[in-house]
């Protein structure tokens, strides 16, 4: 996938619906990365997806820290 070196994730919904053959699902997970199979419907591995969305976020995350003049502060 091309996106331009952003950040991606994707969600491979309704995994509810595959029956036995997960084929398909495991070929997409080898091909592309950062994959999380999921089922909104029954919320199967929704806590995975949150964990991905953390994970990719940690990376981009900045500490700021911010000095404010006690004159300026609001009340």
């Amino acid at each position: 996938m091309n996106t331009g070196g952003k950040p991606t994730i994707v969600a491979l919904n309704k995994i509810d619906r595959l029956g036995e053959d997960k084929s398909v699902l495991e070929k997409f997970q080898r091909t592309i990365e950062h994959t999380v199979p999921i089922s909104a419907k029954l919320g199967t591995n929704l806590d995975q997806l949150q964990d991905e969305i953390s994970n990719q976020l940690r990376t981009r995350r900045v500490d700021v820290t911010l000095s404010i003049p006690a004159h300026k502060a609001q009340t």
